[in-house]
């Protein structure tokens, strides 16, 4: 493995690299020379790459975890134990590879089979499928939110409660996303201004990150909606933080869906609202006002043009500057997937009558 690597280094090196004084070969189809140095310079960076990889072999063989804990424990505790649990993945890594590679081997999508295409593209899965189980056995540690400002709580927090309530409205929702959905609201809902309020409360920390996880869970299952769509170009534009865009974009997006609701939002509601609602008194818009209600709790603007101008910092911006990029934000916003699966079609012209109104 590493010999080869090795000798692809050095002849791809003079392929891109034509500096040097002494050439050796001319490509007519490119125009350019092979010089000596450019492939003594290929070879040399093959010779390091096949040194790391000789390295990193050797380290696996011999330092263990509790090696590395041992030996730099006293000195960068913190750092010895995050860069030991780091490492103990590199053996994982290729061992799961080799179990990824025998299933892709059982159904005819081995990188040693097709044309080099095929072989790229096989090799491409392999890769998505390793890093998504990586993502399966990652760690949760709420003492990495501890630190976090509380407006970095808040925008983050209110995004990751957005990320399951469009995964739940979505038209492409299952009950799986749905499960997932449901538990990560519950969790943020009932921990988010408490969490924002002390972040080194460890107990409303866990469960803003597992409902966070949850809700990663649910979206990459059911896709999100006008939400995220409209607020990415809000973020483009105006640099507006993409928590807060979206947090700002919900009340009024939920008044818009409202038409499409079937039940929903009662559930919603009584997720993040103190006082809980019942089916025979509940109306949708109620939803958009207790969106609202906790908006303002945790400190998110109360429109766009609020965000924005928080954004710049003192720079003046005009109400005629915001609007002159609404055009270009909804020609943005329709390309976005997550437009087809809102509960509630949306049009360019619904579009932009929705960032008017987020105004």
């Amino acid at each position: 493995m590493t010999i080869p690597s090795l000798l692809i280094v050095a002849l791809l090196n003079p392929m891109f690299n034509h500096y040097g004084v002494t050439p050796l070969l001319y490509i007519e189809s490119s125009g350019n020379w092979v010089t000596l140095e450019a492939l003594v310079y290929g070879i040399v960076l093959g010779c390091v790459l096949f040194i790391m990889i000789l390295w990193f072999s050797c380290y696996n063989q011999i330092m263990t975890s509790d090696k590395f804990i041992y030996l730099f424990g006293r000195i960068i505790p913190a750092m010895s134990l995050m860069l030991s649990m780091a490492l103990r993945f590199v053996p994982h890594f290729i061992a799961q590879l080799k179990v990824i590679r025998n299933g892709q081997k059982c159904v005819g999508m081995d990188v040693s089979n097709g044309k080099w295409f095929k072989k790229v593209r096989y090799a491409l899965n392999m890769v998505s499928i390793l890093v998504t189980w990586a993502l399966e056995n990652a760690i949760l540690d709420p003492e990495l939110l501890t630190s976090a400002p509380a407006s970095v709580a808040a925008a983050c927090g209110i995004d990751a409660f957005i990320h399951a309530e469009e995964a739940y409205v979505s038209t492409a929702a299952s009950p799986f996303s749905d499960a997932m959905a449901e538990k990560a609201m519950e969790l943020i809902g009932g921990n988010i201004r408490r969490f924002v309020a002390r972040r080194t409360d460890l107990e409303a920390a866990e469960a803003m990150l597992t409902g966070s996880l949850f809700a990663g869970i649910a979206f990459s299952f059911a896709r999100l909606g006008n939400v995220h769509a409209m607020s990415h170009p809000v973020s483009a534009f105006f640099n507006v933080a993409h928590g807060v865009a979206n947090a700002v974009l919900l009340p009024v997006i939920a008044e818009y869906n409202a038409l499409a609701d079937h039940g929903r939002y009662l559930k919603i509601y009584n997720y993040i609202s103190p006082i809980p609602a019942y089916e025979d008194e509940f109306e949708p818009l109620m939803l958009v006002d207790a969106i609202r209600e906790l908006n303002e709790d945790i400190g998110i603007p109360e429109d766009l043009t609020t965000a924005i101008r928080q954004t710049k910092k003192g720079e003046e911006i005009s109400d005629e500057e915001i609007e002159s990029r609404i055009d270009a934000m909804a020609d943005d916003a329709m390309k976005s997937g997550n437009i087809a699966v809102n509960p509630r079609s949306s049009r360019k012209q619904d579009i932009v009558k929705l960032y008017y109104k987020a105004l």
